[in-house]
């Protein structure tokens, strides 16, 4: 018997079990467990004061030519809810399209899913956003976890993990994995460059979102598979 098109190849099954283990899903965790428990210690709020102060000039300026607050504005858009929104629909509609109902669930799941999540997390902490530096954006929620962080985290990795299980090549595997972690890096840096989140905000949304989204890969990984 065949697979389906809503049904992952076995080796595509293998790959995910691999990545979605518990033990996998606890390291991931552990950061952003540290790091609640520990807001407000002075270990972490003068980290948080070092990094941010030294991404700035003595006028308080963010370090480096004008283009590149122009392009960490830029950068820091991709993880904006309205382009993840976007995003996450676009891949949940080409799953659904393709017969990949199982997919599209795990991707709605995890995406919005993690929005729940995250909103809960930074009302429950209540943490306020620097005020070291002035803000290179404009931000009207809690600081900890950062969304942009968390939510990039999320999405950016299912859909990695989900196109890269697909490819034959460890090679091409590694490169689409490394494509969508750079892209998680690249999103949080910027929120934390542009002052608008403490540097462990952006820790704590890396470490939430990934083991969120190890956790909806491992429900996919559990379904049957087909020869």
């Amino acid at each position: 018997m065949t697979a389906g098109p809503a049904m992952a190849p076995r080796h595509e099954v293998r790959v995910l079990s691999r990545w979605a283990r518990w033990p996998a899903i606890g390291i991931a965790a552990l950061p952003f467990c540290l790091l609640a428990a520990s807001l407000g210690t002075g270990m972490v709020a003068a980290l948080d004061r070092a990094i941010l102060l030294a991404l700035r000039d003595a006028g308080g300026n963010p370090l480096g030519p004008w283009w590149l607050v122009v392009a960490a504005r830029d950068v820091t858009s991709l993880g904006s809810v309205t382009v993840l929104i976007l995003l996450a629909l676009a891949a949940i509609a080409y799953c659904l399209t393709s017969g990949a109902r199982r997919e599209a669930g795990v991707i709605a799941a995890a995406f919005f899913g993690g929005v729940i999540l995250n909103t809960a997390l930074k009302h429950l902490v209540a943490r306020a956003r620097p005020d070291l530096v002035n803000h290179e954006v404009t931000v009207y929620t809690p600081s900890f976890p950062s969304a942009h962080a968390m939510l990039t985290a999320t999405l950016f990795l299912v859909l990695g993990a989900l196109a890269a299980a697909g490819q034959s090549s460890p090679l091409a595997r590694g490169f689409v994995l490394a494509t969508a972690v750079c892209a998680v890096v690249v999103v949080g840096v910027s929120r934390v460059f542009l002052g608008v989140h403490w540097p462990s905000d952006v820790l704590a949304g890396w470490s939430a979102g990934t083991a969120w989204a190890l956790v909806c890969l491992r429900l996919l990984a559990h379904r049957p598979a087909t020869a």
